[in-house]
C-alpha cells in the first residue's frame, strides 16, 4: 500500500475559529469559463471491476470519492478515516508513506501515525513539494510504488 501525502490537518490553533466564507464573485469578462453542464461518467468502478472483492469500507470510501458530489471532507471525518484504519492490524502489508517536507507539527505527528499502521514500513519524502507530490516529484511517488513491489 502506498500512501500518497495525507495531510489533510486542522492547521489552525485549537481555539481559533474559521473565518466567514467570502461572497461569491460575480462572473465578469475576465473571468475563467463556467461549463453550461457537465456530461456525467456512467461507466464506474463497479461496472469494470471486481467491485465486490473489496471491503465493505473501501466500496463505501470509493462510492463517496467518485460521486458527483461527495461531502466535503473534514477534520472530524479525516480523524474518522484514520481511527478506522487503525482498528484492524495491516499485518504484514508493506506500506510505504510518501511525505513532503512540511514543518508543520501536526503534519509530523500525522506522518508518524502512518509509520505505524504496518511493521513493514517506509518513508519517502519528496522535499521539494508542497502538497501535489505527483505532479512536482512523481519520481518519488513512483519509486514508493516500485519498492512496495518488490
Amino acid at each position: 500500500m502506498v500512501i500518497v501525502d495525507h495531510a489533510f490537518l486542522d492547521v489552525l490553533p485549537d481555539n481559533d475559529v474559521l473565518p466567514d466564507k467570502p461572497a461569491a464573485s460575480v462572473q465578469g469578462p475576465d473571468s475563467p469559463p463556467v461549463p453550461i453542464s457537465q456530461t456525467p461518467i456512467t461507466f464506474t468502478v463497479e461496472e469494470s471491476s471486481h467491485f465486490e472483492n473489496l471491503p465493505a469500507r473501501s466500496q463505501e470510501l470509493l462510492r463517496w470519492a467518485t460521486s458527483p458530489r461527495p461531502a466535503p471532507l473534514t477534520v472530524d471525518t479525516a480523524g474518522e478515516c484514520l481511527a478506522q484504519l487503525k482498528i484492524g492490524p495491516m499485518g504484514n502489508i508493506p506500506l510505504a508513506v510518501v511525505s513532503t517536507a512540511n514543518d508543520n507539527p501536526k503534519y509530523a505527528n500525522l506522518q508518524n501515525e502512518l509509520l505505524e499502521l504496518s511493521p513493514h514500513t517506509r518513508q519517502f519524502i519528496a522535499d521539494k513539494s508542497f502538497h501535489s507530490i505527483e505532479i512536482d516529484q512523481p519520481d518519488v511517488a513512483v519509486r514508493a510504488v516500485v519498492a512496495g513491489l518488490r
